[in-house]
């Protein structure tokens, strides 16, 4: 069965659909943006840290300076 950019083709017990690869490509992409968003949103109440203490830490890690 075709509809506009897309068919899905059943054979056996295993339907599956295909997708043109413009179309596939944009899918990924807003998952990956949605994925993004859910991220930023999980983090918005942790707390702040100061860029000078973060900094500091990563000298004495990584045996800076």
């Amino acid at each position: 069965m075709k509809s506009g950019s897309f068919s899905v083709e059943i054979k056996g017990n295993n339907p599956f659909v295909v997708l043109e690869l413009k179309k596939y490509q944009l899918m990924v992409e807003q998952l990956e943006d949605m994925k993004d968003r859910l991220s930023i949103r999980e983090r918005s109440n942790d707390e702040e840290v100061a860029w000078e203490i973060t900094e500091q830490k990563l000298i004495k890690k990584f045996n800076l300076k």
